[in-house]
C-alpha cells in the first residue's frame, strides 16, 4: 500500500514538474523529487549511508558508456541489484554498445539506460549525448540517466543529473521532458518489485 501511495505521489510530482512554473522552483522541485525517488524515509537515516549492492563498474575508455536491457522484463530484474540513478552492477547484464547502435536502439522504441561520466570533455561526445537525448525526447522512450561514479560507492546525487541537463543546453521542456521519461522508468521497477527491492540502505 506504501508503494502504491508512493509511485502515485511520484506521478503528480511528474505532472507539476511538465507544467509551467519557474526555473527556481523547478530546481527546488527536482530535488525533491528526486530524494522520494530515492528512498523511503530519507529523513530517517544519513542519505550517504544508501548504497548499491554490487561495487562492480565496467572500465571504459568511451566518454558515454551506453547500457539497455532487452525489454522491460529484464529492466525491472535490475532492481535487484542496484538504487535507482546509481551505476554499479556486473557487466553480465549489460550491453555496452556504439554510437550508431545506440542510434538504432532508441529508433526501435525500447527502454534505455544512459550511464553517463559526470565529466564529458570531449567535444564529439557532448555532441552525440545530445543527438540521443533529442531522440529520446522525439520518441518519448522511457530512459534513466545514470553519471558513472568514479568510486565504487559513489552516488549521483541530483545536482549532477542537473548539471547534466544543463550541459546539454536543452531548453527547460527538453530538460523536464527529460527527466519525467526517467521517471517513468524508475517507476516500471517501483510497480513491478516494490520500493524495498528497488532501493536497500545499509
Amino acid at each position: 500500500m506504501r508503494d502504491r501511495h508512493l509511485a502515485e505521489a511520484l506521478i503528480m510530482k511528474a505532472a507539476l514538474m511538465e507544467s509551467n512554473v519557474k526555473s527556481n522552483d523547478v530546481i527546488e522541485l527536482l530535488l525533491h523529487h528526486y530524494y522520494l525517488l530515492l528512498c523511503e524515509g530519507c529523513s530517517n537515516y544519513d542519505f550517504e549511508k544508501v548504497y548499491p549492492r554490487s561495487s562492480k563498474v565496467k572500465k571504459s575508455k568511451s566518454e558515454i558508456i551506453v547500457a539497455s536491457p532487452r525489454n522491460l522484463s529484464e529492466a525491472r530484474l535490475f532492481a535487484k541489484s542496484r538504487i535507482v540513478d546509481i551505476v554499479s552492477f556486473g557487466a553480465s547484464n549489460l550491453r555496452y554498445l556504439d554510437s550508431s547502435q545506440v542510434e538504432l536502439l532508441i529508433q526501435s522504441g525500447k527502454a534505455i539506460e544512459l550511464r553517463i561520466n559526470e565529466l564529458i570533455t570531449d567535444y564529439k561526445a557532448l555532441g552525440r549525448l545530445r543527438r540521443f537525448a533529442s531522440l529520446l525526447i522525439n520518441k518519448e522512450i522511457a530512459t534513466s540517466f545514470t553519471c558513472s561514479p568514479s568510486r565504487a560507492l559513489e552516488i549521483c546525487v541530483p545536482h549532477q543529473v542537473i548539471s547534466l541537463l544543463k550541459t546539454l543546453e536543452l531548453g527547460e521542456e527538453d530538460s523536464l521532458t527529460l527527466w519525467s521519461l526517467s521517471t517513468n522508468y524508475v517507476l516500471s521497477l517501483v510497480e513491478s518489485k516494490g520500493m524495498k527491492k528497488v532501493l536497500r540502505r545499509d
